[in-house]
């Protein structure tokens, strides 16, 4: 049995080992964007939701936590794909590269 975070790296190993998981109350709601969890919405995220992606549709299997999907879901779609990479990506650089405030529904629904 292992137990941790959802979303945690302790979950992701538990499911890859087939091992029973138990998640540990008290964890924070995720932001949107972060999508491995970290805290930050980084280009880190967009990196890991394309790879995420791109595994689904060579192996047909989805390995992304649930909490890490939820988050990724930036266009509110009900699934994980390139779009999301996309924005996450473009409000990373626009918020802290660009240093331009940017809002998920400018990008979204422009």
């Amino acid at each position: 049995m292992i137990c941790g975070y959802v979303g945690s790296t302790a979950e992701k190993y538990a499911k890859r080992n087939e091992r029973q998981f138990v998640p540990l109350e008290g964890a924070a709601e995720r932001t949107k964007g972060d999508a491995d969890g970290d805290g930050a919405v980084t280009n880190k995220d967009a990196q890991y939701v394309l790879t995420a992606y791109t595994e689904s549709l060579t192996t047909g299997v989805t390995d992304m936590p649930e909490a890490d999907a939820k988050a990724a879901d930036v266009d509110g779609s009900g699934s994980v794909g390139a779009a999301d990479a996309q924005y996450i990506l473009v409000y990373y650089t626009e918020n802290t590269i660009a240093g331009n405030k940017t809002t998920w529904e400018m990008l979204i629904t422009s």
